[in-house]
């Protein structure tokens, strides 16, 4: 669900969305701009038969360079750090996701691909509910 969602908010911002582990994705992004999802991790539950769960979630979102110079790069950087908070604000409008929170968007030092992308990783943590039918 939560990949569901971020790749449907990849989309409407202009990005591929791709998923799987972060090793797979030199070989594995084929268009760009691309937003790369990890799988989400279960950071916390609360409450027993209903509650919340809280996922980390982590992506990153490439694109490549319009030209070398700094102001170019600088340009791109600005336009991937605009993006992640649009999509990380866009998630609680889907139904099931409660919140999002604790976002962080950190660019990448060097490239992810052969393509000399440019990218920065983005964390953050999404809480969803849950109900437990017994």
């Amino acid at each position: 669900m939560l990949i569901d969602a971020l790749s449907s908010a990849a989309r409407r911002a202009g990005y591929a969305p791709y998923s799987g582990p972060l090793a797979a994705l030199p070989k594995s992004v084929k268009a760009f701009p691309a937003m790369w999802i990890e799988p989400p991790k279960l950071a916390a539950v609360e409450g027993r038969k209903r509650g919340r769960l809280t996922y980390k979630v982590d992506f990153h979102l490439l694109a490549l360079p319009a030209g070398k110079t700094p102001d170019q790069t600088r340009k791109i950087r600005q336009q991937i750090d605009a993006d992640a908070l649009s999509i990380c604000l866009e998630l609680p409008d889907h139904s099931e996701i409660i919140l999002v929170r604790g976002v962080k968007a950190v660019p990448a030092p060097g490239s992810l691909t052969l393509s000399a992308d440019l990218s920065a990783a983005v964390s953050m943590e999404a809480v969803i509910p849950f109900c437990l039918n017994q």
